[in-house]
């Protein structure tokens, strides 16, 4: 249904993308929250001078990612090693 949606011109605008909702069903919320806020943030990102917005648009996004990655990498370490409990 969305391909369909999706050729139509008019229609294309409004229409989800399915590959967008299928990676949002597959990947848990906190990376789709990263990638959310990184996407976020480049739109607001694109008012500043066009300059400034082609050198630090990319690193600043992919550091959100990133970074979330890390952590996510991190905490598990930290709960095995015992320095931080997890609450049920």
């Amino acid at each position: 249904m969305l391909t369909i949606l999706e050729s139509d011109r008019q229609a294309r605008k409004w229409t989800p993308s399915p590959t967008g909702i299928g990676i949002g069903m597959l990947v848990p919320a906190a990376p789709c929250a990263s990638m959310f806020l990184a996407a976020r943030s480049r739109e607001m990102w694109r008012k500043a001078p066009p300059k400034a917005y082609e050198q630090h648009v990319t690193p600043l996004a992919s550091g959100f990612i990133a970074g979330e990655a890390i952590i996510a990498v991190l905490i598990p370490i930290l709960v095995v090693i015992g320095l931080i409990h997890l609450q049920p």
